[in-house]
């Protein structure tokens, strides 16, 4: 649950970290409401968005949901129960 909460939260400081056309702009100008009082947390995130390793691992992560054709669900039974019944 808090992982969940933790990664959703980053989402969104990343969705809105790209609002901005400049990241020196978003450094100065953009510290979100939710990081009153924490710029240096701030300064940090913009960097870390900024990072290689973070770019490329998010258009790779883009160009693969992309290519997904179907939906991995299988109703309210877990899938691995579904396999175990096959076995």
């Amino acid at each position: 649950l808090f992982s969940k909460r933790y990664k959703q939260w980053k989402s969104d400081l990343h969705h809105y970290f790209e609002a901005f056309d400049d990241p020196q702009v978003a450094l100065q100008e953009g510290c979100p409401k939710k990081l009153e009082g924490q710029e240096d947390s701030w300064a940090w995130l913009c960097t870390h968005f900024q990072a290689p390793a973070f770019v490329n691992k998010a258009k790779v992560n883009k160009g693969n949901r992309k290519k997904k054709t179907l939906l991995h669900h299988s109703g309210s039974r877990p899938f691995s129960y579904r396999m175990d019944a096959r076995r």
